[in-house]
């Protein structure tokens, strides 16, 4: 009988499923996408049936539960697609899919301000006023937000933060399957 002799300090690689993770992420972002549009399309029909502080609140509703349970299907996806993972390792892999669905959406966040940012520079003029239409920009448009304001809009993006991560670990957590273990079972062959 051949037996094969590994080192205790032999490396057995990584257990990081990535190909999981960016299915799940990908999976994610894709649901995301469709509900935002969704919730846009519903959005503009109902505007001018509703007022616009209710208009506000029912977007903030419809992004936090759009985040919420896109997150938790894509670390459903991402447990279903890693074979032979434990609970805790599940729950690491629906981690590691939120970041990578955060770093992304930092990505392109961060070219979308660039963008819009490069187009108003190339729109102003020396003295400051916008080429757009030769008009001003009106000061009384333009939104101000309170102190208050914003300490409450930060509050609630940590919370945001949290319990999108929170439901993509609950998701990957639900999505592990059971625990594969590898038995060894000797057998006696009989020799005829």
């Amino acid at each position: 009988m051949l037996e094969s002799v590994v080192p205790a300090s032999a490396s057995i690689g990584t257990r990081v499923s990535w190909g999981a993770i960016l299915a799940g992420s990908f999976i994610a972002l894709a649901l995301s996408f469709l509900l935002g549009t969704l919730g846009a399309a519903v959005g503009l029909s109902m505007s001018q049936h509703l007022q616009s502080t209710t208009m506000i609140n029912g977007s903030v509703i419809w992004i936090l539960l759009t985040a919420v349970l896109t997150l938790f299907i894509g670390g459903m996806v991402t447990s279903l697609l890693t074979l032979g993972e434990s609970k805790t390792e599940a729950v690491v892999h629906g981690i590691l899919m939120w970041s990578v669905v955060v770093g992304l959406l930092f990505i392109m966040g961060s070219q979308g301000v660039k963008s819009v940012y490069s187009m108003n520079y190339n729109t102003l003029d020396k003295a400051g006023i916008t080429k757009v239409g030769g008009m001003e920009p009106d000061p009384s448009v333009t939104p101000t937000v309170s102190d208050e304001q914003a300490k409450r809009l930060a509050w609630y993006t940590f919370a945001c933060t949290w319990l999108s991560m929170l439901a993509a670990s609950a998701g990957a957590y639900l999505g592990a399957g059971p625990t594969f273990r590898v038995v060894i079972v000797q057998r006696k062959l009989a020799v005829t």
